[in-house]
């Protein structure tokens, strides 16, 4: 009826999914409320692949691997944390492709036509609000929606002895290992685990011989598994039965929550990628702190501020875009943040990187280090200090509760909603939303024509 149709509430996953359907939408049911959830900003993920590349050196492996030769240094992150994507071929932007220059656009074009753009992380929010100029009413930021698993968070305040009993058998005395965690599919994924295995793992290895790291993760290529077989093979034939690297490349996990409740440490080495990290909201949830870069951090520190509403002590964060780049380049940002100054030089000593990550972030559910030793430091040091895991695993706690909180989030993304139904007509007054207006006209829809083209093929 017309009242249902008033109603309706249609979300496209992705800027392609918009490009692909959303005209039909607006022809068939022009009083629906159009959103698109981003996931994460595709374009500058993107972008950032490409500046990885940029930093190759040698001979390039088969694709989806990036060549290890490309070291984790705070020049390299520097760079990869300040790049703006955007379609000019200038600058900078000369290290970005053609593709994903193409990318940017069309991720534009499709925010400018949707009515709410349900965005996770505040500084992708902050860059599409002011950078991009996509009006402030239609961004809504909308995080994870999620709960600690209760019985695996050891707590100061357990009064009882049942929940002391339980929470005992995820302490750090009861945990072992390392885990990773990403599917094979998102190629960033497939970058940190690679260099992770490459450059990292020897050199914590190396300091804790009989740790070992299980990496869990679906769609892993078979080659990979058969490597790893080879490999131990091999070590047996010749009777090097302690010769093992420690390195198990698990494939898919049926009990996510299981297995985390078991490792000490979940590392994530992303040296690119966007949005905020699903791995390491899991990693929190069972208790397990993290070792990231700030790619994986990115979006995801504690608020300095104190607020009832987590989303707007998350945007807090970054006041305006000005300010944020201005912290990003400075020393006292990456030394207070990311436990990394960017005047340091790249050679560190091993004790110089230790007592950098030691002063990192306090307000983080883990550590934070911008180039390969301070991670392998890190690593090392949450692994061993029971006083700082204890620590941060109380604080990823925290940062669930604050950040991401189910009840919490899901009724600001759900008033949100409500508000732009409420002020639909309003808000699509050409006045008011120009561009959306002027990438509907008939002239800028290749997108469109492009689909009914592919609808007609397939008719055949």
């Amino acid at each position: 009826d017309n009242e249902a149709k008033k109603k309706n509430v249609v979300i496209f996953d992705r800027f392609f999914a918009e490009e692909a359907y959303s005209f039909h939408i607006r022809k068939h049911h022009p009083s629906a409320l159009r959103v698109l959830d981003m996931q994460d900003m595709h374009s500058l993920r993107a972008a950032r692949s490409d500046l990885v590349k940029s930093f190759r050196h040698g001979q390039q492996p088969p694709p989806p691997f990036t060549h290890t030769k490309t070291k984790m240094t705070q020049a390299f992150m520097k760079e990869i944390m300040t790049y703006i994507p955007t379609s000019s071929s200038s600058s900078s932007s000369s290290k970005v492709s053609l593709k994903s220059q193409d990318i940017f656009l069309r991720e534009m074009a499709s925010i400018h036509r949707s009515d709410v753009i349900l965005v996770c992380s505040p500084y992708e929010k902050y860059l599409l609000q002011y950078v991009y100029n996509v009006p402030s009413y239609k961004l809504v930021l909308a995080p994870f929606f999620t709960t600690p698993v209760p019985h695996m968070h050891t707590t100061s305040s357990s009064s009882t002895s049942s929940s002391s009993s339980s929470s005992s058998l995820y302490d750090y005395n009861a945990r072992s290992d390392f885990v990773v965690l990403g599917g094979y599919k998102h190629t960033p994924n497939v970058d940190s685990i690679h260099y992770l295995q490459h450059e990292i793992w020897p050199l914590i290895r190396s300091k804790l011989p009989h740790v070992n790291v299980h990496v869990y993760g679906a769609y892993s290529p078979s080659t990979l598994q058969k490597q790893q077989k080879q490999r131990r093979r091999k070590r047996l034939n010749q009777h090097h039965h302690h010769d093992d690297d420690g390195f198990y490349i698990k494939g898919y996990v049926h009990t996510l929550e299981e297995e985390l409740g078991k490792r000490r440490v979940l590392l994530a080495p992303l040296r690119y990628g966007a949005g905020i990290k699903g791995k390491i909201v899991d990693a929190w949830r069972c208790g397990c702190p993290v070792v990231t870069t700030p790619i994986g951090a990115e979006g995801m520190t504690m608020p300095s501020s104190s607020s009832v509403n987590a989303m707007d002590t998350a945007e807090d964060e970054y006041n305006d875009l000005d300010g944020l780049i201005l912290q990003y380049n400075s020393d006292s940002y990456y030394h207070d943040i990311y436990g990394t100054s960017t005047s340091s030089s790249s050679s560190t000593t091993g004790e110089e990187a230790n007592n950098t990550t030691a002063k990192n972030n306090t307000n983080w559910g883990g550590t934070i280090a911008s180039d390969t030793q301070s991670f392998v430091n890190a690593s090392i040091d949450l692994y061993t200090n029971k006083h700082l895991w204890n620590s941060k695993h109380q604080t990823s706690h925290a940062l669930l509760s604050t950040l991401f909180d189910k009840e919490t989030n899901l009724n600001m993304v759900s008033n949100q909603l409500a508000l732009a139904l409420e002020e639909l007509e309003q808000r699509r007054c050409s006045t008011n939303d120009l561009m959306g207006s002027l990438l509907w006209h008939q002239t800028v829809r290749s997108t469109e024509y492009f689909s009914r083209w592919i609808e007609l093929k397939n008719e055949k």
